[in-house]
């Protein structure tokens, strides 16, 4: 198979197709969409990789100025034990909180030594500075303490990497709380090696972070590794689904066994937890806080990035078919899914995680053309996402049976590899 850079590959796709109206090719006839490693150049295929043109980028290299504002917003009020509007913020004098952290050590009685420590001061409009240019860091760059709902958000992975048995048959345990309280009767307990984790919460924010960066990253077509980005699309949506619904569960859990005040815990009103469609969940919100859930544009894109998660998960329709267009579509729909965490957060009156901080402070992302002066057309509903979605499917099963030829104009079809 020859292989071609990109200005090779649309030279010889242009020639290709040059005359004629619809072409039918073998895969082995397609050249490799990636660049020579030169026999002895000291150059590896990774690094061959890395030379492909990146069809996405993040729009600006800075942070998302519009969410620095409003998580700025939440934490000041949060932090002043206000609810105070921008409005009000703007220009008001700046506040210092004293709050106590471990020093390291015990006291005489066996209690954590601690110390105090007074934050720099503060206001909204310091806060947004901060989270600008340090992210989630802007607690540390203003002495402020982590605002951390435990049964929300404290949480790490704990490892056991022994087992240990006594001469009496018994084991050293380890357990965690769930804190989600007293009554809630699970206790994840490992007595040997593995691993566990009460809240999902960080992991996940952290997570889909990371994976929006890598789908940036990896936005190079014909690399040596084909499915990465789809397998990061992949991950992405299922890890989004998964941080919502997460997030439903533990609310549902805490009213149950240890609601905050003003709660309402209706079991019968609520539904039941399986089976149920997540974003009749959704509904949990205002059932257990009576605090509207306002945010139609957030559940709208959670409801597009749900059904692409549902297509990735069980390939109903078998096939898929995304442009970078839509590819970049789908990440910026990646962070709103974010700030449907932040709008159930505000609604049970918690402030953002500092691992949420992370997502939603990340830029939007473009799509860049290889060559941006060429002239392009708007996106028709025959091709990309909309080509192969359940409503494609839905529309074709409508006009079974009517004469409907296919688009052919300008077809490049590509066809299976024949078997033996």
């Amino acid at each position: 198979m020859p292989q071609v850079n990109a200005c090779d590959f649309w030279r010889w796709l242009t020639t290709t197709l040059r005359g004629a109206s619809s072409h039918l090719l073998e895969p082995n006839q397609l050249p490799c969409f990636t660049s020579p490693t030169k026999k002895g150049s000291g150059m590896d295929q990774t690094t061959s990789d890395q030379n492909l043109h990146k069809f996405l980028r993040f729009k600006t290299n800075g942070r998302d100025a519009t969410h620095a504002r409003l998580l700025a917003l939440d934490f000041a009020n949060h932090y002043t034990q206000n609810k105070w509007s921008l409005k009000r913020w703007k220009g008001h004098p700046k506040f210092t909180i004293t709050w106590e952290r471990a020093a390291g050590g015990k006291a005489a009685d066996g209690t954590p030594l601690m110390e105090k420590v007074t934050s720099k001061p503060f206001n909204q409009s310091v806060i947004e500075r901060a989270i600008k240019t340090e992210g989630s860091g802007f607690i540390g760059a203003l002495n402020l303490p982590e605002l951390r709902p435990n049964w929300l958000d404290a949480s790490i992975p704990i490892f056991m990497g022994f087992h240990h048995v006594d001469p009496d048959g018994g084991t050293v345990k380890m357990q965690v709380d769930p804190s989600l309280g007293p009554k809630f009767p699970l206790r994840p307990m490992l007595d040997r090696e593995g691993v566990m984790e009460v809240s999902f919460q960080k992991s996940l924010l952290l997570n889909i972070a990371e994976q929006r960066k890598q789908a940036v990253d990896v936005s190079r077509l014909g690399t040596t590794n084909p499915w990465g980005f789809l397998t990061t699309l992949r991950t992405l949506t299922s890890e989004a689904v998964t941080m919502i619904d997460n997030t439903l569960h533990q609310l549902y859990f805490k009213a149950q066994y240890d609601p905050l005040p003003m709660w309402k815990f209706d079991e019968v009103a609520l539904g039941p937890r399986h089976g149920s469609r997540i974003m009749e969940k959704l509904k949990w919100v205002y059932a257990i806080t009576g605090v509207h859930l306002d945010a139609r544009d957030q559940t709208a894109a959670f409801g597009f990035i749900k059904a692409v998660r549902n297509h990735f998960a069980h390939m109903d329709p078998p096939c898929m078919c995304i442009t970078m267009e839509e590819a970049a579509d789908w990440l910026n729909k990646i962070r709103v899914v974010g700030e449907l965490n932040w709008k159930i957060r505000q609604a049970i009156g918690v402030p953002p995680s500092l691992a949420l901080v992370e997502l939603l402070m990340q830029p939007e992302v473009e799509f860049v053309p290889i060559y941006p002066m060429n002239r392009r057309i708007p996106q028709p509903p025959t091709v990309g996402y909309k080509a192969v979605c359940e409503e494609a499917l839905a529309r074709a099963s409508s006009t079974k049976g009517k004469s409907s030829a296919p688009e052919t104009d300008g077809l490049l079809a590509i066809a299976p590899t024949r078997g033996v």
